[in-house]
């Protein structure tokens, strides 16, 4: 995770490539372990890389992967309980119609929390988008989620 984070980075100070920048954040998105599972550094990381380049849509999905946690993971859970429960159908026809319930495989988020930066990345970038209705409302979301942070506007 820390050298995937320190590559995307690179990507995007270095190299000043924003698309192999999200191809690594991606990478960390579908990852099944937990050492190499995006955190809120990397996100962070991801959303100033995204203040370099001024890519205001693609932060603001990822603030909304990050609220709301939709991930690969979830739908990669719901693809494997839909081929389960079709397999123990099919058992279940061969055998005679036996009832059988398959076992049902537990979904892991691969997104994190927003922090303070986080939203403040994005809120950012909305404004020098000039979508102020948009950055307010993405204020607002972050203050109601974390209440007041040092050097807020609230404060």
């Amino acid at each position: 995770l820390i050298a995937r984070t320190a590559m995307m980075r690179g990507f995007f100070e270095s190299a000043r490539n924003m698309g192999k920048a999200k191809r690594m954040l991606l990478r960390m998105e579908k990852e099944y372990r937990d050492e190499g599972r995006i955190n809120t550094r990397a996100a962070n990381t991801f959303l100033r890389g995204c203040l370099l380049f001024g890519a205001v849509d693609e932060a603001v999905a990822m603030l909304d992967r990050m609220e709301n946690g939709t991930d690969f993971l979830e739908k990669r859970a719901e693809k494997r309980k839909e081929q389960i429960q079709d397999k123990f159908k099919r058992k279940k026809k061969k055998k005679g119609g036996k009832d059988a319930t398959a076992p049902q495989p537990t979904p892991r988020s691969s997104t994190c929390a927003p922090d303070a930066s986080s939203y403040e990345h994005v809120v950012v970038l909305l404004c020098q988008a000039l979508r102020y209705t948009e950055a307010t409302a993405v204020a607002d979301r972050g203050l109601e989620r974390l209440g007041a942070w040092p050097g807020s506007a609230s404060m």
